[in-house]
């Protein structure tokens, strides 16, 4: 045998005897112990908890990581802070300008817009009820006055609003216009019964020039407060919708009972909770109309409260 075939040959020897150890090392331990052997790679760890707490359902001892320390960053400055002299510099431009004042409108643009408001309500359904309850009032108020005087003599109109408001809001010329519009159409029922024409007296702190203007070229008349509390009387139309209380109650300081009163009825002001000295402010005349009167509902379009809560009394 050659010198290289007894290398090869010893080394197979010794290669056969470390297997036969390690097979036997592995026999004699159980499987718990073999996988708990000291040596094994820390690699497996983990593997191995985790194996170990499926088997005997236990969680896996939890490891402890290294605290990773933060040192603070030294001799850092703070970022520099305008002065207030610096803050003045900087320049405010606001992003909406004020609106200028809105032009008034002339007489001649006021009477267009009422001219198409006046011919949609005539046309309305709201109109013809009215119609109908201005007729019965007709009726019962002229019935015994053939031969004698007219029992309307003059119209007052208070607090209408402005047809050309500061805003230039739709809202407040509609309800302006439409409310002239229902009071001149009742007025011109009436006339067709009357010897004379009736005066029409307006009365609205509201007014600008161009309201007076627009009022006063349709041949009436506008008054200053309290010029038109002291015209009604017994043969006054009065007409006052969503008016304030102390207003109603100047209306009536006469103690006469208007021929016809349009405004709020009491069952409005019944339901308002409000403190007054019972020297101010009474509506004690709405309060007796209300039982002694004929009473409707003033009609109102759907969708509408022009004249909300508005009722018409008469005697």
């Amino acid at each position: 045998m050659t010198e290289i075939e007894m290398l090869e040959a010893a080394l197979k020897e010794s290669t056969l005897e470390e297997s036969t150890l390690e097979d036997s090392t592995v026999e004699a331990l159980t499987p718990v112990e073999a996988l708990t052997t000291e040596g094994t790679n820390t690699g497996e760890d983990t593997l191995v908890d985790g194996l170990l707490a499926e088997s005997f359902h236990q969680e896996p001892p939890k490891r402890e990581e290294p605290w990773v320390l933060v040192k603070s960053r030294k001799g850092g400055r703070p970022k520099p802070v305008p002065k207030p002299a610096d803050v003045k510099t900087i320049k405010f431009e606001p992003t909406i300008k004020a609106m200028d004042p809105l032009p008034l409108l002339s007489k001649e643009a006021i009477a267009g817009q009422h001219f198409y408001t006046y011919r949609e309500y005539k046309q309305s359904r709201e109109y013809r009820v009215l119609k109908a309850i201005i007729k019965e009032f007709v009726r019962d108020t002229f019935k015994d006055s053939a031969a004698g005087e007219d029992p309307v003599r003059k119209a007052v109109c208070l607090g209408i609003g402005s047809f050309d408001p500061e805003n230039g809001s739709w809202s407040v010329k509609e309800k302006a216009h439409v409310q002239l519009a229902a009071f001149l159409l009742i007025v011109e029922e009436i006339e067709k019964f009357c010897k004379k024409p009736i005066k029409c007296i307006f009365q609205e702190p509201a007014f600008e020039v161009s309201d007076i203007a627009f009022i006063t070229s349709l041949g009436h008349e506008v008054v200053e407060s309290p010029v038109a509390f002291d015209a009604v009387d017994s043969h006054t139309f009065l007409f006052g919708v969503h008016l304030y209380r102390d207003v109603y109650a100047h209306a009536f300081k006469n103690g006469d009972f208007p021929a016809l009163f349009i405004g709020t009825g009491w069952d409005v002001w019944s339901d308002v909770n409000y403190r007054w000295e019972p020297e101010e402010c009474t509506l004690d005349a709405i309060e007796i109309m209300e039982k002694t009167h004929k009473k409707f509902a003033f009609p109102e379009a759907k969708g509408k409260n022009i004249f909300y809560g508005t009722s018409i009394y008469w005697d």
